[in-house]
């Protein structure tokens, strides 16, 4: 991601602009994503008769938002190996969808994994089965076809339970009975985004999976907030994802802000105290591994001596007012600490 304020970057027809709001006087690495705002992608196709993997994404964001789904795009959480265009949650609800130009077999395979990957754990001898779950829907979002689907696509759609919409650019919104520039999507799938008319069309409704009512709450407990700050569909995208390696070395980089300097036993335990936690096995680990890539990241500087880190960029009169502003309380040798 570029620096400053206002980097942008392009993808094909999708043009996505990030409002940077870092507060960091450091330098903070591409590794990790600063704070910002993704803004919604221009909604007027290169090609309206070929849309791209990210104009089916941007389109298909705005339909399941306007019927009250939150949507979490290139969600990676540990009880599943692929990562879903979009995971989305309406209440108790939980929703897989995958974006795709067309409807291959490959989209279908991903979306039929989740059953593979509850299968596998129910089966295995080393794999906690009550860890893993299955979304209530599996829907696939692709551009229009007009030919009929093959019988095998036809049979696996009908046989897992798979929703399929598909996405047609209709034209500039000039009509009156929709002059609106975002009307909302009619009971036959025509809406406006940004002043242009677009038919989300449901060719299969999904239907409620078999074994979700008991486990997709386990894939509802793992999303979070930091989650949304992916752009779908979008696939040569640097950075484009939140793993929970990354959400750690987040945590800590803002540990590391709020002191700007401090002993690694600070970090750990301003991480676990306030922030959640971390997703190293222990904190021995967590200490060694978060501490080796403050600095490979060039987030901070370290003491080999004390174990201490300072945050990089900073002065000493910036140390000491951010200390004094933290009020930490002394639970050990205060040396070490700060």
């Amino acid at each position: 991601m570029p620096s400053g304020t206002n980097g942008k970057k392009s993808n094909s027809a999708i043009k996505i602009t990030w409002t940077d709001n870092t507060v960091s006087a450091c330098k903070r690495p591409a590794f990790l994503p600063a704070t910002h705002t993704v803004r919604r992608p221009r909604m007027q196709p290169n090609n309206p008769d070929k849309l791209t993997e990210a104009e089916i994404a941007a389109v298909a964001k705005v339909f399941f938002e306007r019927k009250g789904w939150e949507l979490f795009p290139e969600v990676v959480i540990p009880i599943f190996g692929g990562r879903p265009d979009y995971i989305g949650k309406k209440q108790q609800l939980c929703m897989a969808v995958e974006c795709k130009p067309s409807l291959t077999y490959p989209v279908l395979e991903q979306l039929i994994r989740w059953h593979d990957t509850v299968d596998m754990a129910n089966n295995s001898e080393y794999v906690d089965a009550r860890n893993y779950g299955i979304p209530h829907l599996l829907v696939a979002v692709t551009g229009r076809n007009k030919q009929k689907h093959a019988d095998l696509k036809q049979r696996l759609l009908d046989q897992y339970r798979i929703g399929h919409y598909e996405v047609s650019y209709e034209g500039i919104a000039w009509h009156r009975q929709h002059k609106a520039a975002d009307a909302p999507f009619d009971d036959y799938g025509y809406g406006n985004i940004d002043g242009h008319r677009w038919r989300v069309y449901e060719r299969s409704a999904p239907k409620i999976q078999p074994g979700s009512r008991q486990t997709a709450d386990r894939i509802l407990a793992l999303l979070q907030q930091d989650m949304k700050d992916a752009v779908s569909g979008v696939t040569g995208m640097k950075n484009n994802h939140m793993t929970p390696f990354r959400r750690t070395m987040n945590k800590a980089t803002e540990a590391l802000e709020k002191y700007g300097q401090c002993h690694i036993t600070t970090i750990i335990n301003e991480i676990n105290s306030t922030m959640g936690g971390h997703h190293y096995c222990s904190d021995a680990q967590a200490k060694t591994s978060i501490g080796k890539f403050l600095v490979e990241f060039e987030i901070a500087e370290r003491d080999d001596r004390t174990l201490r880190f300072r945050l990089k960029g900073l002065s000493d009169a910036e140390v000491a007012s951010r200390q004094d502003t933290a009020k930490i309380a002394n639970t050990g040798d205060q040396h070490q600490l700060f």
